[in-house]
């Protein structure tokens, strides 16, 4: 593990990593821009704004994506302000995008949250009052409404959205809305159809943060407040929580992220209480617990899990952010064995160079797990050479 080699003197909060065709890894930050790291000559560029011409609020990379247009490729990122961040990797041309012309009645309060690339190479990009899909031919925004079949007690921005896997044509975007549900959202024929049965049947103010499918019949929904298997055809549903009382039940309601391992498991990780693997012939879950002889004395390990990763060997890598009383650290897990090992800061592994958080976590194609952490703190990475 070692320092972004580089970047000693850039103080960096890591938001977001993604990599091109070109071996380069691309880091967003809060309030400082764009760092381009090359994975083959070991070299790092940094971009951003000139402080005297823009906000500084304008530093702040959020979610990135990479978009092929033609012979180059453009990296969008969200950001705060109404407006995305556009950064030409041929011309080194970093620009912002106004969304306020796309949504005239709300020019002062747009917001944007994530970023989505489908398989036709199109962004898709969420915003506080609706979706927009920038061709990458035309390179031309058109802008989706979404109309709610309820009232709503609030407006708010769509959490997360998921390009279905089992449409063939790559037409298909699945959304979530707090308050409204789940909305289903076909390009070519611009229809929409909400699934919000399950939303009166929980809490009102339910959010999803993520979406993932592997059966053609069966969504999973993280949200805060628990998980839900929902069925597209008989639109059933399962709702899991947590229970004090069944050792089976999710070790905690606040799912932070969902991965399939390359055996096809589901992987629910937890805010407060570790991670769970979903056990399909039972539907019940097992937990993961810490298990306490690998650690150092008196070193309670944190359970909150910001983000999971699987590498090329079907690991799965768990950031361990912040929590009152306990160390932030990462750990691996072999998806066979389960057996974890674990890595924080102590006497005996001092130059684990972070204290407090890890926001998120990057496989990359050489091998390497990057990992993003706060304030002061660069970027760390994972040598090919560790043995799991």
């Amino acid at each position: 593990m070692k320092q972004l080699p580089g970047t000693e003197d850039i103080l960096l909060s890591v938001l977001d990593i993604v990599e091109d065709k070109h071996s380069n890894i691309w880091i967003g930050t809060w309030l400082n821009g764009l760092i381009k790291y090359n994975l083959k000559t070991s070299t790092f560029k940094h971009y951003r704004y000139d402080s005297k011409v823009q906000n500084s609020k304008n530093w702040v990379f959020n979610d990135l994506e990479i978009q092929q247009v033609g012979e180059k490729e453009i990296i969008w990122a969200t950001t705060s302000g109404p407006f995305l961040l556009m950064f030409d990797t041929e011309t080194e041309l970093l620009t912002q995008e106004a969304l306020a012309p796309y949504f005239p009645e709300h020019p002062k309060i747009i917001a944007t949250s994530h970023l989505l690339l489908d398989s036709h190479d199109a962004l898709w990009i969420t915003t506080s009052y609706g979706i927009l899909r920038l061709d990458p031919l035309k390179q031309l925004f058109k802008t989706f409404r979404l109309e709610p079949q309820k009232p709503l007690e609030y407006y708010s921005s769509v959490t997360t959205l998921y390009q279905d896997t089992y449409d063939k044509t790559g037409n298909t975007i699945w959304l979530a809305v707090p308050t409204w549900g789940l909305c289903k959202f076909n390009m070519q024929s611009q229809k929409v159809i909400w699934f919000n049965n399950f939303v009166t049947q929980n809490k009102s103010t339910l959010t999803v943060n993520k979406i993932l499918r592997k059966d053609e019949d069966e969504i999973w929904l993280a949200t805060y407040s628990g998980l839900i298997k929902f069925n597209t055809i008989t639109q059933s549903y399962s709702i899991y929580t947590n229970n004090k009382n069944d050792s089976l039940s999710l070790s905690s309601n606040y799912i932070s992220d969902l991965e399939y391992d390359l055996e096809g498991r589901l992987w629910v990780s937890t805010y407060f209480n570790g991670v769970n693997i979903y056990n399909a012939d039972n539907d019940c879950f097992k937990r993961l617990k810490t298990d306490k002889l690998k650690l150092l004395p008196n070193v309670n390990l944190s359970q909150n899990i910001n983000d999971m990763a699987i590498d090329k060997n079907g690991n799965i890598w768990l950031a361990r952010g912040y929590e009152l009383g306990r160390k932030a650290g990462i750990s691996v897990i072999n998806a066979k064995s389960l057996e974890e090992t674990f890595y924080y800061q102590s006497a005996s592994n001092p130059d684990f160079p972070f204290q407090e958080e890890i926001y998120s976590l990057f496989p990359d194609s050489k091998g390497s797990i990057w990992m993003g952490i706060p304030s002061v703190l660069p970027l760390l990475i994972r040598q090919k050479g560790w043995n799991i």
